[in-house]
């Protein structure tokens, strides 16, 4: 009998991309900021992967989301 091995499906990537114009001073964005910073907590006390930023640039403000199921099996 032939010897068959389990392969795991590939994880799902979630990543979203926002932008604001005209762009935003930090002051502005400090409630985004502060969500941001939060969903970052919750995901590290679930052991997920979770990245937010805010990048902003002369012409426009980005909000830049990478979101990854938990690594627990």
């Amino acid at each position: 009998m032939p010897d068959k091995k389990f392969t795991r499906p590939p994880k799902t990537i979630w990543a979203y991309a926002y932008q604001i114009l005209p762009p935003q001073g930090a002051e502005r964005l400090r409630a985004i900021t502060t969500l941001l910073d939060h969903a970052h907590t919750e995901a590290q006390r679930d052991a997920r992967t979770w990245t937010g930023r805010v990048v902003v640039e002369e012409q426009v403000t980005h909000i830049l989301i990478d979101s990854r199921p938990s690594c627990r099996s």
